[in-house]
């Protein structure tokens, strides 16, 4: 059974949200589609993870894009994904 270093699925969890809210920064949505919004399962992850660190002020993925923004179709998927 493999062992799995919890520091180090953090800081993977981590680059992968930054990289998300560099994606939102540079306003390519296209490629936030991509990336993000198509595997579900990952965007709820990484929404709840967004969510949980104390250092974004209870700021969401959604909030983050707004700031910029984005298509209503990436918006409406965002809310589809993770109502939250």
């Amino acid at each position: 059974m493999a062992s799995f270093d919890s520091s180090s699925i953090v800081t993977e969890v981590m680059n992968y949200l930054f990289f998300m809210l560099d994606l939102i920064e540079a306003q390519d949505w296209i490629k936030l589609e991509n990336v993000a919004l198509s595997n579900p399962k990952v965007f709820r992850i990484m929404s709840k993870s967004i969510s949980d660190y104390e250092e974004f002020n209870g700021m969401t993925l959604l909030h983050a894009c707004v700031r910029y923004n984005p298509p209503a179709t990436v918006l409406g998927e965002m809310i589809k994904l993770y109502p939250q």
